[in-house]
């Protein structure tokens, strides 16, 4: 077994002849709210063509010459449009669960592949003489395991097993599983295993908040919440490798830079260093601890895992040097020929989707405790503090139910063209709202699942 790691999701895995493909994306992602790292395109590159720069997460993809492609979930840093689209081999097998809202099956067929399987979850199945996948949805709708009213079928997970020797990889890819998830893993790896082993080989896991807390939320001390959020995370982290009983670990998925205007945000994201990983996991639980995020691969050779540096050299050295090229990155809602749509009449719009808000949660009998208040701005800033810039406010939108006792309330600031966007389905709020596009503010400051979630039916 052979496992290399590009960014973020994006692994490529090699047992014998068979080759599959994790989560291709590498560039932009969430309307331009995440670029990918330490591999990037560059839009803003004067030395090279930018058209072929733009292509780099598509050479890559096709040089693997990969037997599968397998997609976890809709999210754009897992489910790469464009990459896909350029990929020329529109019969190769895509793998994804079989979801019970077939939008994610949609969404690939429309890209021109013809040979899209749904395959059952929690359960192993044969790809090949070499290998054999399973498929695992994840058990929770967010990470803190917070009550959800809404229960959308999101992430995924893939084991990944030799044929030929028993040798098991979990990519967690970013889903977020219960401890009970966790060992309905190992039991699912102990009960069909040949080699009657109760352990993952190895295993890779998000770290941190891949999320837009607490970099996105004003009015309370982003700091003190990162490091309490990394410090959980660490935690997380030695519990879930317990659970699985993992002999070895590297970091993958979760990993992106905010670029663009709202750049210095970048301070506050809650993502654990390397060396943070490398402490808990080799001084901690004494188990070996790998870093191969930028193309690196684990070769698996006489009982032993073997690193092979990268060849790829269009890689940022740290993130700095990322944050500094992009920060003149436009986001795409504000690119003219989206713009160009979104001007409409907001008022209009927003009374329809306002409309379909409250009759869906009807239809799920959720009775919404909560008002949200989006504030819009011709040109949203944030300042040296990473607040709210002296901005022209241009608009102000209410999202209540009459006569209903309000317990929380949600303040959305964000530019009129991405609301506009949402609002018409050109943007989708599920992807908007981790990307980094809106600034929050929440009264009392408790995460409450149901509200943001809500969102995504805010539309006309």
């Amino acid at each position: 077994m052979k496992i290399t790691h590009f960014c973020n999701s994006f692994i490529f895995v090699e047992i014998g002849t068979t080759r599959i493909v994790c989560d291709p994306w590498v560039g932009i992602a969430n309307y331009g709210g995440w670029i990918s790292f330490p591999i990037s395109t560059n839009t803003f590159k004067k030395e090279i063509d930018l058209k072929e720069d733009k292509k780099l997460g598509s050479k890559i993809l096709k040089s693997l010459n990969p037997t599968h492609i397998y997609l976890s979930h809709l999210h754009s840093d897992h489910l790469d449009s464009e990459i896909l689209m350029d990929f020329p081999d529109k019969d190769i097998k895509v793998i994804i669960n079989d979801f019970n809202n077939k939008l994610l099956y949609k969404r690939v067929s429309s890209l021109g592949f013809k040979n899209v399987i749904e395959i059952n979850p929690w359960e192993f199945i044969d790809l090949s003489d070499d290998m054999e996948i399973a498929v695992l949805p994840a058990d929770l709708s967010n990470s803190g395991d917070f009550e959800d009213e809404i229960g959308y079928e999101i992430d995924t997970s893939i084991l990944i097993r030799s044929k030929k020797n028993g040798l098991t990889f979990f990519n967690g890819v970013d889903s977020p599983f219960s401890n009970e998830g966790y060992r309905k893993i190992l039991e699912l790896c102990t009960s069909t295993s040949t080699e009657n082993k109760n352990f993952i080989d190895i295993a890779c896991l998000a770290v941190g908040a891949a999320s837009e807390y607490p970099q996105c939320f004003l009015g309370i001390d982003r700091e003190k919440e990162k490091k309490e959020i990394i410090d959980s995370s660490l935690k997380v982290l030695t519990n879930t490798l317990k659970t699985l009983n993992a002999k070895a670990f590297f970091p993958a998925g979760g990993t992106y830079l905010i670029p663009g205007k709202y750049s210095s945000l970048n301070k506050f994201v809650a993502q654990p260093t390397s060396k943070q990983m490398e402490t808990v996991v080799t001084k901690i639980l004494d188990k070996k601890y790998f870093d191969i995020e930028g193309g690196a691969s684990l070769n698996y050779e006489k009982g032993q895992w073997k690193k092979e540096e990268s060849m790829i050299s269009s890689r940022y050295l740290n993130q700095k040097s990322a944050i500094e090229a992009n920060i003149n990155l436009i986001y795409e809602y504000l690119d003219p020929q989206l713009s160009e749509v979104a001007k409409t009449n907001t008022s209009i719009l927003y009374a329809k989707a306002k409309e379909n808000y409250f009759n869906q949660l009807e239809k799920k009998q959720i009775q919404p405790k909560w008002r949200v208040i989006f504030n819009l701005y011709e040109d949203m800033e944030i300042d040296g503090e990473c607040n709210l810039g002296a901005c022209k406010k241009v608009n102000e939108f209410k999202l209540q139910l009459e006569k209903t006792p309000i317990d929380h309330e949600l303040i959305c600031h964000m530019d009129y063209q991405l609301f506009d966007c949402l609002l018409q389905r050109k943007c989708i709020w599920n992807i908007t709202l981790s990307g980094s596009l809106i600034l929050f503010e929440r009264k009392p400051n408790i995460f409450i699942p149901t509200i943001p979630f809500s969102l995504n039916y805010l539309v006309a």
